[in-house]
């Protein structure tokens, strides 16, 4: 696969993260206020929450850091290789259904805590269940957000792949039009 093919991909896969991810943040004024505006959660959170959120900032600030990176670097490739939709819409459909099958292969509490094993330094995301942030955010919610994420990149899938190129529209249509 073409390296623009790649960098593209990465830029939508993060990009369709980042916006879900950036709208749930949106919905809750606690954490609204603490992500965009740096003010630190009230006192009916407790210490370990406070320090996972913080974490989960800076986990999301790392990946749209990465989002600029492919974005950038895309951008730069485009002067000398050109993207294959196809390709792109073929890796964007396949990942999400992959991941997908894993959720419903797999339990979902193992698939959430491997994630969270491989992405988080600590171990703060391990919660008591009457906290504030599990039953803001029960395990259900984060399968839900999961399969919204990769839905909607399968349907941006499927777009790509099936986008057709204006160049050869028209010059099939520009040697019909000519007989």
């Amino acid at each position: 696969m073409k390296l623009i093919n790649i960098t593209l991909t990465i830029f939508l896969l993060l990009t369709i993260s980042a916006i879900i991810t950036l709208t749930e943040f949106s919905k809750n004024p606690d954490i609204k206020n603490f992500y965009f505006k740096n003010i630190e959660f009230p006192d009916n959170y407790s210490e370990r929450e406070k320090t996972h959120m913080q974490e989960v900032k800076d986990l999301v600030n790392f990946a749209l850091f990465l989002t600029l990176i492919a974005l950038i670097t895309s951008i730069i490739l485009l002067k000398y290789e050109k993207p294959n939709l196809k390709t792109i819409g073929k890796a964007l459909t396949i990942i999400p259904i992959i991941s997908t099958l894993a959720i419903i292969i797999l339990p979902y509490q193992w698939v959430h805590d491997a994630i969270h094993l491989l992405i988080f330094k600590t171990d703060t995301w391990l919660l008591p269940a009457n906290s504030t942030l599990i039953q803001t955010y029960p395990l259900n919610y984060f399968k839900e957000k999961y399969l919204l994420i990769n839905i909607i990149t399968i349907i941006l899938g499927i777009i790509l792949f099936f986008i057709k190129k204006k160049d050869n529209w028209v010059q099939k249509h520009h040697m019909h039009l000519m007989l």
